[in-house]
């Protein structure tokens, strides 16, 4: 009876996910979870521009009438 360690079933191991890592066939449900991926990605950078603008545009007020002010800290007194 052989005793098992870890280098020669490691070895094993690592041929084989190596081997499927670098297999040049067409995987049909691996490019639609990735196709999807990058959906959901682009999708939540155009809500992050989206809200970025909306900030930006809102605020400019700020940023034009008193731009010191906002900078400084000293907008909470102008608000009681």
């Amino acid at each position: 009876m052989a005793l098992t360690t870890p280098a020669t079933v490691g070895g094993a191991a690592a041929r084989d996910l190596t081997s499927a890592l670098t297999r040049k066939r067409f995987d049909l449900r691996s490019k639609i979870v990735e196709l999807v991926l990058i959906g959901a990605m682009g999708l939540s950078l155009l809500i992050l521009l989206t809200l970025i603008v909306d900030l930006v545009y809102r605020s400019s007020s700020v940023w034009t009438e008193r731009p010191w002010d906002f900078l400084t800290g000293n907008l909470p007194t102008y608000l009681q």
